[in-house]
């Protein structure tokens, strides 16, 4: 199992659904993280970190790294529920050559029939940890383990070196060599983005998985969208993109909607490449030189 669960949380002293979402086993590995002026309206029987006010999520997020130092632990955003899906999409399961189902309907008009995927119970969530600790125990690099969202087809059982936000899964013990090298307050959106440049141009590697599968929401009350409209949004982002030029390029604008379906304003919507960012961190390496953003 993983050794603790940061819970990060703005505004939402009754509304917790990744908690409520969890087995109670892991229930009592979990920490909120909450601000000082919400310390009273909490009162989940759960371990606290107590931050500043108005900080941002990206010092949030540094807080919760140094707190957890040399831990494996996991950090995932207060709105989730974790799913698993059926391994016969992937093809993980065979016999004599065939794929099969891991679940089935075992009542109604789908009886007998596949379940695609089902909401995770702790068995599923043993079963995750498992593979993931086995993943940080083999692999040297290996940083960072997240998720792929629930409502997107899946890509395949993994991918390596690629962007995920919100749910995520750290090595504390790789991290802390170079946690102290890290801008991590360079930008208060896409600061997952910025996170993960930082250690794959250093050499570190990052998976997501599309077996455990999350669901999460955007633009709901609290949490950020306290403080986070489509100007700040856009302007963060941007410098994400003055630093980091080769690997996040815009893709797209379009009106972004609030948690009522009302509109919030123009986005823009980046793109990060970071399969290249990797690459090009292993072909200095290979010339013996350093990569181009640490000279």
């Amino acid at each position: 199992m993983i050794d603790k669960i940061y819970i990060p949380t703005l505004g939402r002293p009754k509304e917790q659904v990744t908690w409520e979402n969890l087995p109670i086993q892991l229930k009592e590995k979990v920490c909120f993280v909450i601000h000082e002026k919400e310390k009273d309206l909490y009162d989940y029987d759960a371990e606290y970190l107590i931050l500043d006010d108005n900080i941002g999520i990206a010092k949030v997020r540094k807080e919760i790294i140094y707190h957890a130092d040399e831990q494996r632990f996991c950090m995932w955003d207060d709105d989730v529920i974790f799913y698993r899906r059926n391994r016969k999409y992937y093809g993980d399961l065979r016999i004599n050559g065939e794929y099969v189902s891991d679940r089935f309907y075992e009542d109604g008009p789908k009886k007998g029939k596949p379940i695609s995927k089902w909401k995770m119970e702790l068995e599923d969530f043993q079963d995750m940890f498992n593979q993931f600790n086995g993943w940080f125990d083999n692999e040297e690099t290996l940083l960072h383990i997240g998720h792929r969202r629930t409502n997107l087809p899946p890509l395949g059982s993994t991918s390596d070196n690629i962007f995920f936000n919100s749910m995520h899964c750290i090595d504390g013990k790789k991290l802390k060599p170079i946690r102290d090298e890290i801008l991590w307050e360079w930008c208060q959106v896409g600061e997952d983005a910025n996170f993960m440049l930082e250690y794959l141009t250093r050499g570190y590697t990052n998976r997501r998985t599309d077996l455990y599968s999350a669901h999460w929401g955007s633009y709901q009350d609290g949490g950020c969208s306290l403080y986070r409209d489509a100007e700040f949004h856009n302007k963060e982002h941007e410098k994400l993109m003055a630093r980091w030029p080769e690997y996040v390029s815009i893709r797209k604008e379009m009106m972004a909607q609030g948690p009522d379906g009302e509109n919030i304003g123009m986005i823009k919507e980046f793109k990060y490449n970071m399969k290249k960012a990797h690459k090009d961190y292993k072909n200095a390496s290979n010339n013996n030189i350093q990569h181009q953003f640490w000279k």
